[in-house]
């Protein structure tokens, strides 16, 4: 379900459990109710819980969960295919190809590089 804040707090004293799979939404935020019947256990389907933490979420006995753990590979993978197609241009190869153009071009070579990786938990960590 989809839903705005104003729907979500008319369901949510109704609700047991709430998955929450749009993480960049604040209508969690916005529609969690201060006293009476809410959820007794939150999943957000994200590694992180900013955007759902508010001090009535926070100070309620309410479980929140998240999905930390999960995505540190996949998200590592797809670093490092975006790392070697940004070095072997990757875009300029697939429209030469879409172009019948078959051009002999140097990439970039990424052995030996180095990286930064900023904010390094458990996905940066991954991605090193």
């Amino acid at each position: 379900l989809r839903t705005g804040a104003a729907e979500l707090a008319a369901r949510l004293p109704d609700a047991d459990v709430l998955l929450v799979w749009d993480f960049t939404s604040d209508a969690v935020r916005e529609a969690w109710p201060g006293d009476g019947p809410r959820p007794r256990w939150v999943h957000a389907a994200s590694a992180g819980v900013d955007r759902l933490l508010c001090p009535e979420l926070a100070a309620s006995d309410t479980v929140l969960t998240n999905a930390r753990g999960i995505f540190e590979r996949p998200v590592a993978e797809y670093v490092a295919g975006l790392v070697l197609a940004f070095a072997k241009d990757l875009p300029t190869t697939l429209a030469l190809q879409r172009e019948h153009r078959w051009h002999h071009r140097e990439g970039q070579q990424v052995a030996g590089s180095r990286a930064v990786v900023v904010g390094a938990g458990p996905i940066g960590r991954e991605i090193t």
